[in-house]
C-alpha cells in the first residue's frame, strides 16, 4: 500500500477481511518479490501464523478507514476538453 506500483490489483483476504494487498507484482528485483515468491509468503503465512493474519485484517481495515473520504463526501464531476 506504499510505493510505487499500478494496476492490476491483488488483494488476498481472510474468509471476512482483507489482510493483504498490492498492485503489480514484477519478477523478483532488488530484494522485492515478485508474485510467486508473494503467493508462497501469503499460503505459509495462512497456514502458520492465523492469528496474526486477523491481527493484520484489523490493521489494514483501519488504514484504509482512516484514509477514505468520508461517505458523504459530495464529488465534482468535470468533462476537461484537451
Amino acid at each position: 500500500m506504499t510505493g510505487s506500483g499500478g494496476w492490476p490489483l491483488t488483494v488476498f483476504i481472510h474468509p471476512r477481511k482483507p489482510f493483504f494487498g498490492g498492485t503489480y507484482f514484477p519478477p523478483d528485483h532488488h530484494n522485492r518479490p515478485g508474485f510467486p515468491r508473494v503467493l508462497n509468503a501469503i499460503a505459509d503465512a495462512y497456514k502458520n501464523n492465523g492469528g496474526e493474519l486477523l491481527s493484520s485484517c484489523e490493521q489494514l481495515v483501519e488504514v484504509i478507514r482512516a484514509n477514505s473520504p468520508p461517505k458523504n463526501t459530495k464529488v465534482k464531476l468535470m468533462i476537461i476538453d484537451v
